[in-house]
């Protein structure tokens, strides 16, 4: 990924938590070593990560304590934490819309809005089906693609296209 400042970057999480919390997220920059950590205080188990350059802020998805964690990219540091449903598995950050879509297994999609550009909340929480967590944001189109396997009472599975809202 291509940083704030343009210099190339790569965002690795570590999911296990007993590694999470000692080491946390680091930066591992073009220059081929590890540069930065960044140690998660307030949530556990990351899994997805989302990105926004522009606004130099990495976004953690956590399993352990459901949140979504903001680290501003400068400092490391946390800049805050919004709760979520359990068993997030896949983050997109949507920069038009400076808007969150968090897919998570317990059922639900959250949609987390900023707030006058600098604090997230959950916005939406849409009912998808248990184990529904991988997905995909196409940000040109502004749909998301979220696969919904065998719900109890149905016949197969299906594929839930969602649409962006301005």
């Amino acid at each position: 990924m291509v940083g704030g400042d343009g210099e190339l970057r790569h965002f690795a999480g570590l999911g296990h938590e007993a590694i999470a919390s000692a080491l946390g997220l680091t930066v591992y920059q073009a220059r081929q070593k590890w540069t930065n950590k960044f140690p998660l205080t307030l949530a556990a188990a990351n899994y997805p990560l989302a990105l926004d350059a522009k606004g130099g802020r990495l976004f953690v998805g956590c399993r352990k304590k459901p949140t979504v964690v903001v680290l501003d990219l400068q400092t490391g540091k946390e800049v805050e934490a919004v709760e979520i449903p359990g068993d997030i598995d896949d983050l997109f950050y949507d920069a038009k819309r400076d808007r969150l879509y968090a897919s998570c297994g317990a059922g639900v999609l959250a949609v987390l809005q900023s707030k006058e550009g600098q604090h997230y909340e959950v916005a939406e929480r849409v009912p998808t089906g248990k184990l529904a967590r991988t997905c995909l944001f196409d940000a040109g189109s502004g749909r998301l693609y979220l696969p919904v396997p065998t719900q109890d009472g149905k016949e197969g599975p299906e594929l839930r296209v969602f649409q962006a809202r301005p």
